[in-house]
């Protein structure tokens, strides 16, 4: 049973920031693990993030930390920009002991999210992958929470809260043993360094068809940066159980023309879509426990880790083409940039 927590009114805990009261807050519709509103006072326009799981405290630190360094990195599009409270405090802890909530002011970047059907944008989301994950390469960003490891993906277990029968229970740890084995032999292959590692096309802001900014950089992480490479595919080409294959050209061709990858890095893109899918899973699993989702949430997860899987037993293949076909022909246009 999902647990009740504080319900807090975002006028008092802006507060925190401002001396006057915001002029206008609106509750968004995007976000799965977080409420955010939109707040402008004066002229000036906010993110205001609230977070009720508990433990994200150290998660949240390493994010700001993050956040600061990618500001210094001029990149040509914005991300989230976090500002200090009034206490000089990044995260404002407020709520009950029992059930605590963490809040987090961003400036807003104009835009909204992209529409994945927008090829122009989709290929412009691919570039600003691309130059992000080359930037996060850098010495400057500090490490951050590591890619779950093999021998955990092998000891995850469904809640037996779930309500799943023996088969469905059986099937899934089968499942999530073959990623753990796949993962095995392919985490040592490539090298880590920062990834975004949820970078959905609500993540990716657009304004007057220009891509403005990437957002939402909570649940980054040390990894491969092909992972990134196969989220944004998956999510901005995938999801329905097939691929939309025009929009995988479009955004690994953006993705190419920025940043060429290997072609060990191309063969595992399906074992990483995977493996995010499973990773995701032993998320939300933890957050079930926690009572932050209700069972309905918990096991369209659970089927979802199954959708997927039989998506890419299905279409991978062609996937894996497609995506090298989108290399070639990038780099035969000679649009590539090696730097």
């Amino acid at each position: 049973m999902i647990q009740p927590t504080f319900q807090p009114d975002p006028a008092v805990l802006l507060r925190h920031w401002f001396r006057d009261p915001a002029t206008s807050i609106r509750p968004t519709s995007t976000g799965t693990n977080n409420k955010t509103f939109q707040v402008v006072t004066g002229d000036q326009h906010f993110m205001l993030r609230l977070t009720t799981d508990p433990t994200a405290g150290p998660r949240l630190a390493r994010e700001m930390s993050l956040l600061a360094a990618l500001l210094h990195l001029h990149l040509p599009f914005q991300t989230p920009a976090p500002v200090e409270s009034l206490e000089g405090e990044w995260i404002v802890h407020a709520g009950p002991a029992g059930s605590p909530i963490l809040a987090t002011l961003f400036r807003a970047i104009e835009g909204r999210p992209v529409d994945r059907d927008d090829l122009s944008l989709t290929n412009q989301a691919g570039s600003a992958l691309a130059i992000l994950n080359q930037a996060a390469a850098s010495k400057e960003i500090e490490a951050v929470d590591p890619l779950i490891t093999p021998d955990q993906l092998r000891a995850f277990r469904i809640d037996p809260d779930s309500g799943c029968s023996r088969s469905e229970l059986a099937e899934t740890s089968s499942v999530m043993t073959v990623i753990a084995d796949q993962w095995a032999e392919d985490h040592s292959r490539f090298p880590d360094q920062m990834i975004h590692a949820d970078f959905y096309p609500s993540n990716v802001l657009a304004h007057e068809g220009k891509l403005t900014g990437i957002i939402d950089f909570e649940l980054s992480l040390s990894g491969p940066r092909a992972l990134d490479l196969a989220i944004g595919l998956w999510t901005f080409a995938g999801e329905a159980g097939t691929f939309n294959w025009a929009a995988v050209e479009s955004f690994a061709s953006g993705y190419f023309a920025n940043l060429p990858v290997s072609e060990a890095e191309i063969a595992a893109i399906p074992r990483l879509i995977l493996l995010r899918e499973a990773g995701s899973l032993v998320h939300w699993t933890k957050r079930f426990e926690r009572g932050l989702i209700e069972e309905g949430a918990y096991r369209w997860r659970i089927e979802r880790l199954h959708d997927v899987h039989s998506t890419m037993e299905q279409t991978g293949e062609e996937l894996v083409r497609r995506v090298r076909s989108a290399l070639h022909a990038t780099e035969k246009t000679g649009t590539t940039d090696h730097q």
